[in-house]
């Protein structure tokens, strides 16, 4: 039975909500200053914490809930996860990866969970519920050596 026009009409709005939400999603990105990310983001729902060098901020949005590290000013760490404890699909992953490698780079999966980055800086644990994306800096700075992983 073919579709009436309004059934039509309403699937077709239905969609457009869809693809406006789901591509003005959340993301800060690695390298961004934190007048950059708050700018999108607004301030950060809790006060930040300082570990080290390392200032931590979280913020939230109505999906996602990010934990950005800065380094010296500039986000070097970012572990999002779904704020209602969702799964994130591979659309999820591969959307947030792209955001987060520079122009001209990509990514490659290396294991179960680690993705590499071609500019040899970035990489990203994919968990079921969490992705955590963040530089060589960041790894340094909080003692992971290239060996364990991320």
């Amino acid at each position: 039975m073919p579709l009436s026009r309004f059934a039509f009409l309403r699937g077709l709005c239905a969609f457009a909500v869809i693809l406006l939400i789901t591509t003005t999603a959340a993301h800060a990105r690695l390298g961004e200053t934190v007048a950059e990310i708050e700018k999108r983001y607004h301030d950060p729902v809790e006060k930040p914490t300082r570990l080290g060098p390392i200032e931590y901020r979280r913020y939230y949005n109505g999906t996602y809930v990010l934990v950005v590290a800065f380094l010296d000013g500039r986000s070097a760490s970012e572990h999002i996860t779904c704020k209602d404890g969702v799964k994130f699909t591979d659309a999820d992953v591969t959307w947030f990866l792209t955001k987060n490698a520079p122009e001209g780079a990509t990514w490659k999966k290396a294991t179960y969970e680690l993705w590499i980055c071609s500019d040899n800086d970035r990489r990203a644990i994919q968990r079921t519920r969490q992705l955590i994306i963040n530089t060589a800096a960041f790894r340094q700075k909080v003692g992971q050596r290239d060996t364990r992983g991320l």
